[in-house]
């Protein structure tokens, strides 16, 4: 009763977000939005535009005299991750993030939820019409299935 309830409240609290995340992703294709936090040297910057958003942080004290060209050190699925140095200036990285990468993550427990329920009703109606519960043929007079040879609780 526990493990299902918790369950639920997870699913709920992951269709939330899921839901947040398609109305930001939304949001970028009206135009770019940024939000930035500096403490000390280092800035924190989240920007949201054109259905991916960037994650650039600029980190550590002035650097030596040197330029570093910025490299893009990975790439899975459009998620991307870039990195470089200016001449005289601190190191930053960016994180780039395609929106329907948090949207199809936080999707999967309510659709999990949606086929959980779907089978269980199933199972139900199946039950209710005096049908084996796995696979939907009548049961026999001793409860049993004559084609997947399981009883009519389904075990």
């Amino acid at each position: 009763m526990i493990a299902r309830w918790t369950f639920n409240l997870f699913t709920l609290i992951s269709l939330l977000l899921c839901a947040g995340v398609v109305v930001v992703w939304a949001d970028s294709y009206r135009g770019t939005r940024m939000f930035e936090t500096r403490r000390a040297d280092d800035v924190l910057q989240w920007t949201s535009d054109g259905g991916v958003a960037v994650l650039y942080w600029n980190y550590g004290p002035d650097g030596e005299f040197r330029w570093q060209r910025p490299e893009q050190r990975w790439q899975i699925l459009g998620l991307t991750y870039i990195d470089g140095r200016l001449v005289r200036r601190k190191p930053w990285a960016m994180l780039i993030v395609p929106y329907w990468m948090p949207a199809m993550l936080t999707a999967v427990l309510p659709v999990a939820w949606i086929a959980r329920r779907f089978r269980q009703q199933l199972r139900e109606e199946r039950r209710a019409a005096g049908l084996c519960e796995r696979c939907g043929e009548r049961v026999d007079a001793r409860g049993s299935c004559p084609k997947c040879a399981t009883s009519r609780t389904g075990t």
